[in-house]
């Protein structure tokens, strides 16, 4: 995560000066916008001659396009003619980003403060910090969290430096948090509360763990499902059942627990119910869950035929939509670049697993919009490497037209993007972006849409 998190700091401030000028935008435009070939040739000879501006939109231009070879060829061309501009600093700070080796990282960043005087260096000392303490080395930890100025950027390079830290050294941990606490405010202050009543609790300290947890709570307004897990988990913990039971009840009904909360739940319920079957219980309230969602997705529903795509799969088979008539299909189109495609695998693997044994029901992730050269090979290594039990399948960019053809056949303008199409291969859900963030409820939701194409319901 530290390092998703740096590289993509790092591609903003890059771009933050051009997604600023109104002037470049229409510039964008008119290269996208422009019909005649030789007009097109003209602007973009004019562009790679120009300021690290003009090529920047190039570079823009031709990613926008998927043309990844103009456009890595640009911006090596930039980084040539301009070595202290944005893109060679961007280029520096991802070798930096990317070292495994913390010295030799080290001594990159050493270089980049050289060669980049007067640049903002905050993302790169947070990620050395970081990387200084998984090593265990606290010295170099304190000496880069001390570089880190920005009254915006620190609480958050310090919660989560501290929240690695705290793993196996929670009193050093606790050390750093005590000085920025209480000066924090809104924020930054429930973020440091909910990081030291952590801190507390994994040091045993629970009385203590339990104020700071209720800080962060009412500091949250009891609207942020996580802080109230904490809040309940503790008050578990001192004996107070029936508070920790009502502040859970919510979350849980509405199937927006964790696994964590709904064992502090169902402990709870235990305490406060001797003789009660928890099953039982929390079989009703599946049950209430899968009722309220059947009666939203209804609103949702529509009906009109499929492209007929073609996609391969995992064995560089073709296969399309033709080839499951009479089944209803689940499509995820997913990428190994895209975060809320990867953090929707975990409840699309628990939906896939509770139709597994159902005939008349095929999942299909389709990953699509590459930025490798393997997309295959990248795509079954995140599946190998997460424990993902899932049918793969490839929908390569056309080397000429630079289109993902089965993504585009959709109309897909982000991922990611699902479909529910019933056995006729019309479309009866889409889904755009991530479902619901928890997994009770999101997959009720999305068993009620294939329910519903199944004409079960």
């Amino acid at each position: 995560m530290k390092k998703f998190v740096a590289s993509s700091l790092l591609l903003i401030c890059f771009f933050v000066g051009f997604a600023q000028q109104k002037t470049q935008y229409t510039a964008l435009d008119s290269l996208k916008n422009e019909k005649d070939a030789t007009l097109l040739a003209q602007k973009i000879l004019k562009l790679q001659s120009g300021s690290e501006a003009n090529m920047r939109l190039l570079y823009t231009y031709y990613t926008n396009e998927g043309n990844t070879t103009k456009a890595n060829e640009v911006l090596a061309a930039m980084v040539k003619k301009y070595p202290h501009g944005n893109a060679a600093f961007k280029k520096a700070m991802d070798s930096m980003n990317a070292e495994k080796d913390v010295q030799t990282q080290e001594k990159l960043l050493q270089q980049v403060e050289k060669d980049f005087p007067g640049k903002f260096l905050e993302i790169a000392y947070y990620t050395v910090a970081d990387a200084y303490a998984q090593e265990k080395n606290l010295a170099k930890v304190d000496e880069y969290l001390a570089k880190i100025k920005n009254a915006t950027y620190r609480p958050t390079a310090v919660n989560v430096v501290a929240r690695h830290i705290m793993a196996y050294n929670p009193a050093f941990a606790e050390k750093m948090i005590l000085p920025e606490i209480g000066q924090a405010k809104g924020d930054d202050f429930l973020n440091y509360a909910t990081t030291y009543s952590n801190i507390l609790a994994k040091m045993g300290r629970h009385k203590d763990a339990l104020e700071y947890a209720k800080k962060a709570y009412d500091a949250s307004g009891g609207k942020v499902n996580k802080l109230t897990g904490n809040y309940a988990t503790l008050l578990s913990k001192d004996g107070q059942d029936q508070l920790a039971f009502d502040l859970l009840k919510p979350i849980v009904e509405k199937g927006q627990s964790t696994k964590e909360q709904k064992v502090v739940f169902l402990e709870s319920y235990v305490k406060l119910n001797p003789g009660k079957d928890k099953n039982d219980y929390m079989t009703t309230i599946y049950s209430q869950i899968a009722n309220e969602m059947k009666l939203e997705v209804a609103k949702i529903e529509i009906n009109k035929p499929a492209p007929n795509f073609v996609v391969t799969d995992a064995n560089g088979k073709k296969i399309s939509l033709a080839d499951f008539k009479g089944k209803v299909i689940v499509l995820d189109f997913w990428a190994t670049w895209c975060a809320p495609c990867k953090e929707s695998l975990p409840v699309m693997q628990l939906t896939a697993d509770k139709y597994q044994k159902d005939p008349k029901v095929k999942f299909l992730f389709i990953h699509t919009w590459e930025m490798v050269a393997d997309p295959l090979a990248d795509a079954k290594d995140y599946f190998a490497k997460n424990k993902f039990r899932l049918d793969l399948y490839i929908d390569k960019k056309n080397p000429v037209t630079k289109v993902n053809p089965a993504v585009s056949s959709f109309g897909v303008t982000g991922i990611p993007a699902k479909f529910v199409i019933d056995g006729n291969g019309n479309i009866r859900f889409s889904i755009k972006g991530f479902i619901n963030s928890r997994d009770d409820a999101a997959v009720a939701e999305l068993s009620s849409m294939i329910d519903l194409a199944k004409g079960t319901l």
